[in-house]
């Protein structure tokens, strides 16, 4: 009776869910919808044991029993799935699978649904190599009592490219996507919708290989056969163009994207519309286009409208407001309104907590996210703090080596690099990758990605023969996987290269550029985003080289095809003009680069406004410019504007806000004004002090300054003595042969000598010597062993754009006026899910693939920019108990940081080549 009345009780609040959507749910009802299932479970598995050995000759009423209880459990479990209780579902469909074996045998059809029921929440549960190996039985079995062409076993070949794709096994999920579509194609013939879906998770398939244009091709074709099936308006055709759009951001064609999205969208107004599911997608899709652009403000104007339209629609509850919400997030931080952006990402965690539950997948990865935007903020210590928790949180409800909880890892590790903490950093980045090594292998992206960050934080450490190895190491890895033409093996390159420009081996990465521009021209066209920033990089490298006059040229050559291709007005093409201010600056064209540089100026404060951080970092070049003419008072009044807005807009204890004071110090330095600069600077030491720690980079970089000031004053006593506090702590921290340890003892040596002490000078002079010889030494070694020496960062997988707003590093030992580009992977996502982007990232919701019923996950678009980090978001949706023919599965719940490395955005260094 008890059993009778708990299968009601799950009955009904399955019909409640069915009525309503699961997502619809208060948590109170979900969690009673979880207890009461796996009850039932557990009450009808008891039952079956009690019979077990009460079993008479025909064994029919224990084996009714048994097949009872797994039918029990496999419902348990896809509702306990669905909650994010992912380790409850995978011991409630294990108990579903090992019943159905001994009554039912290894082939049966109910035996296989359990079998791919488990693979599912294996994928949840971040065992990939594990729910492979369940999906390659299921379609052996298929194959062997179905037949090879049975519409099951096509399915299970579809759903185990899909998990091949995930894995960045993309050559294999190829080829099985084409043996699909080639069956589907001779059955059912070429314009069946099922063979249509096939040609479109081949065209996505494509598209992860950096295939575009055949991507293009093969979407475009499929267009053309919804066309004539069905008509121009049909839902399915409009599908095909939204497809077709999303390939065209790919390609970096983002106007002739958003032109056939505004088509799409009036097509889906007319025919399905304004408030219509698919209808509110391709305005989310248009306003993703208009991020791509740089037209933010008209993107957050979409963005809002729907939201508004979802909430009223869907219901204030549903996932996909929450995809919304992240959305706006996002375009908020490219604005530069990050207060407006840290509370909406509060009121995401808070949503997901009353909906979700404190500990769902969902929840946690908005805590990440704002632990991000915090550390980008400046508040490490509030991020560091929120990423132990989480982490804690994750381990505890994923386990240890979960993807999401090595995600967790890898963040919390560059929020301590940020701190300074780079060997504590550099430890925790080891043992994330020794962990994917072990779960995904050496070859998978993530563990590539991985590989990037601890090459990174090797450089950190000045460790660049090291560093070097890894990234030689990294490159063959790509080329193996992916081919030497391939997307992310040229990025492999390219950062390569940037990493040559940055050590002063620009020869060899002015060779390596010339290859990476010749291949990218032919292979993505010489209008292309990538082939453009390989450009730019060329003319880093030629002005490095001191070859200023071609290095203007080939900037100038860049920006002309942005101003057409982009807009004069895109922030990729201000920055083209930045850092062609920057190279003309650096001519002594001081008048031309100011002329340019109020141009930008102008243009960013219009469109931006005045207070974004774009616009003040065009102000501090401009003063930089001004100083380099002599005009150090028009400069200073300049940086105390610029300080003045970022003290408002940030904080007088940012980051930024006491690098614009540092600057400020080194102007007044230039008028003479020593008193008020060492004033200044005494303030942004005392504030990194207390911010960072004593021990940090910035901070003694501040004391090294300070040091020059009081020199310039004639304290050379107290220059000597905080000089000599600097060499020690970067002896300790960076190691005795790192540049800038040794910076600090050319400034010790040099004020021994000021003060006439000659014999402690000389000895300092001779251990400088001494430690460059061995530094020499090792390289020699090193590069013997290896035949070349190589370098650098980061994948930049399908690609981000730069934006490289050119401002004043106080990268110690040189200061520069960089102009900045930072590539890396991005966070797309299907419809229904969002990704979040930044470095590690933040980002946004993406034109995803689509078909009637389905969602496929494509490559990605280019992000006009790209921040720190690699935000994730998976939104949470009811399970299908089946599927429609042709759909990819799995494709919407699974974390787009784990599933694909397009879609995520980890946390990239910041490259930084300082003209």
């Amino acid at each position: 009776m008890q059993a009778s009345l708990e299968s009601d009780r799950v009955r009904i609040l399955a019909d409640i869910a069915a009525d309503i959507g699961y997502a619809q749910l208060s948590l109170s009802i979900k969690e009673a919808l979880v207890e009461s299932a796996e009850r039932e479970a557990q009450q009808a598995l008891a039952l079956a044991e009690q019979h077990v050995g009460n079993r008479d000759n025909s064994h029919a009423p224990a084996d009714a029993l048994a097949l009872a209880a797994a039918k029990a459990c496999i419902k348990a479990a896809t509702i306990a799935r669905a909650a994010g209780k992912y380790q409850k579902a995978g011991q409630l469909d294990s108990k579903s699978l090992e019943l159905r074996r001994v009554v039912l045998g290894h082939e049966h059809p109910d035996t296989l649904t359990s079998m791919n029921s488990l693979a599912s929440t294996l994928g949840k549960q971040g065992k990939f190599k594990e729910e492979e190996a369940v999906e390659r039985q299921v379609l052996g079995m298929q194959i062997a009592v179905l037949g090879p062409e049975h519409p099951l076993t096509l399915f299970s070949m579809n759903n185990l490219a899909s998990t091949l794709g995930e894995q960045g096994k993309n050559g294999e999920a190829l080829t099985m996507h084409q043996q699909v579509l080639e069956v589907q194609t001779k059955i059912l013939g070429p314009e069946h919708p099922d063979t249509l879906t096939s040609m479109n998770n081949l065209a996505a398939i494509l598209g992860k290989q950096g295939k575009h244009e055949e991507a293009a091709i093969m979407t475009q074709q499929v267009l053309e056969l919804w066309t004539k099936v069905q008509n121009p308006k049909h839902p399915a055709t409009l599908t095909s163009m939204h497809n077709l759009a999303s390939t065209l951001g790919e390609q970096g064609k983002y106007e002739e994207a958003a032109a056939m999205e505004r088509q799409v969208l009036g097509l889906r107004k007319e025919v399905l519309g304004p408030e219509h599911p698919l209808t509110l997608t391709s305005m989310n899709s248009l306003a993703t286009f208009l991020v791509k652009q740089g037209k933010y403000e008209e993107a957050i104007t979409v963005q809002r409208q729907v939201l508004e339209l979802r909430k009223k629609v869907l219901g204030p509850q549903h996932p996909k407001v929450l995809n919304s919400l992240s959305n706006m997030v996002f375009t908020l931080g490219k604005q530069g309104k990050h207060e407006e952006e840290v509370n909406m990402q509060r009121q995401v965690i808070e949503f997901q907590t009353r909906v979700l539950g404190p500990e769902h997948p969902d929840t946690l990865t908005s805590m990440n996210n704002l632990a991000v935007t915090l550390e980008e903020q400046g508040k490490h210590e509030e991020a560091a703090t929120m990423l132990r928790q989480v982490h804690e949180l994750w381990s505890k409800v994923l386990g240890p080596e979960h993807p999401l909880t090595l995600t967790c890892i890898s963040d919390l590790a560059s929020t301590l690099g940020q701190q300074g903490k780079h060997e504590e950093a550099l430890t925790m980045h080891r043992q994330e990758l020794e962990l994917l090594v072990k779960s995904w292998g050496p070859e998978h992206p993530a563990t590539s990605h991985s590989m990037n960050k601890v090459e990174a934080t090797l450089r950190e450490l000045g460790k660049h023969e090291e560093a070097d190895a890894m990234k030689r190491q990294l490159l063959e890895v790509k080329t193996k996987v992916l081919g030497p033409e391939h997307p992310e093996t040229l990025a492999t390159k390219f950062y390569l290269a940037i990493s040559l420009v940055k050590q002063g081996k620009c020869e060899e990465a002015l060779t390596m550029l010339r290859q990476l521009l010749e291949v990218e021209t032919k292979e993505l066209g010489p209008q292309h985003p990538e082939t453009l920033k390989t450009k730019s990089y060329l003319a880093i490298s030629l002005f490095k080289q001191g070859k200023h006059e071609e290095a203007a040229t080939t900037l100038s050559q860049v920006l002309a095809v942005q101003t057409k291709v982009l807009g004069p007005e895109h922030p990729v093409t201000l920055t083209s003009m930045n850092n062609l201010a920057s190279t003309l600056g650096e001519q002594g064209k001081h008048e031309e680069a100011v002329i340019l540089m109020r141009q930008v100026l102008d243009v960013q404060t219009k469109i931006l406004g005045p207070e974004h951080p774009d616009t003040l970092t065009s102000i501090n070049n401009l003063a930089s410019t001004l100083g380099w003419q002599g005009k150090h008072e028009e400069a200073a009044a300049m940086l105390r504007q610029v300080l003045e807005m970022k003290t408002k807009v940030l904080g007088p204890e940012h980051p930024e806000t006491l690098i614009t004071e540092s600057h400020l110090a080194v102007s007044l330095a230039k008028q003479g004004k020593h008193e008020e600069a060492a004033t200044e600077l005494c303030q942004v030491l005392e504030l990194r002090t207390k911010l960072l720690g004593p021990e940090h980079s910035e901070t003694l970089t501040s004391m090294n300054k300070l040091a020059s000031t009081f020199g310039e004053q004639g304290k050379d006593e107290e220059a000597l003595t905080m000089h000599q506090q600097v060499l020690e702590l970067r002896a300790k921290v960076l190691g005795r042969q790192h540049p800038a340890t040794l910076h600090s003892m050319n400034k010790v040596e040099a004020t021994l000598r000021k003060l006439g002490k000659h014999r402690e000078a000389d000895a300092i002079n001779r251990q400088m010597q001494e430690l460059q010889t061995m530094s020499d030494s090792t390289s020699s070694s090193s590069g013997t062993a290896s035949g070349k020496n190589h370098n650098s960062n980061n994948s930049r997988n399908s690609t981000t754009s730069t934006h490289c707003c050119a401002q004043k590093s106080e990268a110690s030992p040189c200061d520069g006026l960089p102009p900045s580009s930072t590539r890396g992977s991005h966070g797309e996502t299907a419809v229904g899910s969002c990704t979040n982007e930044k470095g590690r990232g933040k980002g946004e919701t993406v034109p995803a693939r689509e078909h009637p019923g389905t969602c496929v996950s494509n490559g990605g678009l280019q992000p006009a920019n790209f921040d720190k980090q690699d935000k994730h978001k998976q939104a949470g949706a009811w399970p299908q108990q089946g599927m429609e023919r042709g759909q990819v599965a799995h494709s919407q719940n699974t974390p787009a940081s784990v599933r694909d490395p397009k879609t995520q955005k980890w946390k990239a260094s910041f490259l930084q080549c300082c003209f």
